[in-house]
């Protein structure tokens, strides 16, 4: 395989490593239905799911929650209303424990101990600004990424569930680039991944953080070919995946120093040639759905390939689409264990209702 470019800012190019496809098992199927327009999905087990979502034209948002897998959904409390947030809310959730979870909302934080029978909201007041990202790694300790005017972007950390915060000590991260994900473990150890450039010339790079998000270093930056990236997930607090939508895959890996390394790899030539999605439940295990994009903007030949090490060999899960039905998973897909996935399947050119939510979790007790 030929390697593509991977220019790093004052380094040598990543190294690459040759990925070697595999057999097929372990295929997504159909195991219950959620409302047309939920998105990000958030499975924290093999059964606890949780599914947030926009309406009536993304004045309203909404939490639901699935203790079966997938199978049914209650809805949660009402979210409250506060000024400006739903057309840009960042609904991935950080859930300490099954039930409870900590979300970015607007200026500040909603939080919930209940699994969203109940929902408290929590301003963060210093700084203020618009609060991108969260990441709790217990019910105490959180690491916010907040957007505050022309400071820009902002690490900050909390000791105390997030009453109260203090600012980090980080790199500037230019108003260009975009925190793509925010990963904190409980052993110290955080991950921002970073993507930016253009549709021309797009960029990953990462901060990483050993002290619990006090103190952060930035990586160099590299090319990961022409399209924007826009699928990236982060399995621990040291490793994370970042995706292009023409073919490339980056992965970011943080040593117990602290040291940054981002390897660039391509997809292999079977593959279709487009990233939709991605879902890592460990540092090593990613699964990540690939398809070939038609004339009219949608998606064929879709299908879902799993990793158990960083990407140097990969397993084919087949098709996620729903038989003798034309959708597939491109609205979220969470893998909360290494054992596999739970995906909603839409129909962008449907009028439908309701999405199909597929597993190959199907023991969820």
């Amino acid at each position: 395989m030929k390697s593509p470019d991977a220019k790093a800012s004052g380094k040598t190019p990543a190294s690459l490593t040759a990925m070697t496809v595999v057999g097929r098992s372990g295929a997504l199927a159909a195991v219950g239905a959620v409302g047309n327009g939920d998105s990000f999905l958030t499975c924290v087990t093999r059964s606890i799911c949780y599914i947030a979502g926009h309406r009536d034209g993304g004045k309203h948002a909404d939490i639901a929650r699935s203790v079966d897998g997938g199978a049914t959904w209650t809805a949660g409390a009402a979210l409250p209303v506060v000024p400006n947030p739903i057309p840009e809310w960042n609904a991935d959730l950080s859930c300490p424990t099954p039930q409870r979870c900590f979300s970015a909302y607007e200026s500040g934080l909603l939080e919930t101990s209940d699994g969203f029978a109940h929902v408290r909201f929590q301003p963060v007041t210093q700084p203020s600004g618009y609060v991108e990202w969260v990441s709790c790694p217990t019910t105490q300790h959180c690491v916010a990424v907040v957007l505050s005017g022309k400071n820009g972007k902002r690490f900050i950390y909390s000791g105390d569930g997030g009453r109260t915060w203090a600012t980090a000590s980080a790199p500037v991260v230019s108003m260009d680039d975009t925190i793509a994900q925010l990963r904190c473990d409980r052993d110290g150890a955080c991950i921002a991944a970073v993507v930016g450039g253009d549709e021309s010339s797009s960029t990953a790079s990462a901060l990483s953080s050993t002290d619990g998000g006090r103190s952060w270093i930035m990586s160099a930056s590299y090319s990961t070919g022409g399209g924007p990236q826009w699928l990236v997930s982060c399995g621990d607090g040291r490793n994370c995946v970042v995706g292009s939508n023409d073919g490339l895959l980056a992965w970011v890996h943080v040593t117990a120093s602290g040291r940054i390394r981002i390897r660039i790899q391509a997809f292999p030539k079977s593959w279709p040639t487009t990233g939709v999605n991605v879902s890592c439940p460990t540092g090593r295990d990613c699964f990540l759905e690939i398809a070939d994009v038609n004339g009219g903007g949608g998606y064929g030949n879709n299908t879902i390939e799993a990793t158990r090490d960083d990407g140097h060999t990969w397993t084919s899960l087949g098709t996620p689409m729903v038989p003798g039905a034309p959708q597939d998973v491109a609205a979220s897909l969470s893998c909360p264990v290494a054992a596999g996935c739970i995906a909603v399947a839409n129909d962008p050119d449907s009028s439908q209702t309701t999405w199909v939510v597929l597993s190959n979790l199907h023991n969820v007790g």
